[in-house]
């Protein structure tokens, strides 16, 4: 609620919406797709908690060409971290 109270938030339609981006954002992360030497795309998704597995959801075109040590993860806030599979 302090969220919600600092954004001036006042009616419930805004409140729902701002409560969904947050959620969405935090669980958001940026995707370093390296599919072949010397080139580097960016692609997002969100993860997803199944089944007690974690997984990230994105659209398949970020991935088409990619195997998974292709992929590095980078969860919000963060500058680098270690490649998807390792």
């Amino acid at each position: 609620m302090r969220l919600l109270e600092q954004l001036g938030v006042r009616d419930a339609r805004q409140a729902a919406l701002v409560s969904v981006h947050k959620y969405v954002s935090d669980r958001s992360v940026a995707l370093y797709l390296r599919s072949e030497p010397g080139r580097l795309d960016v692609g997002s998704g969100v993860c997803v908690l199944l089944d007690g597995r974690r997984f990230v959801a994105t659209a398949s075109h970020n991935i088409e060409d990619c195997r998974l040590v292709d992929v590095t993860v980078i969860a919000r806030g963060e500058r680098d971290a270690p490649r998807a599979g390792s």
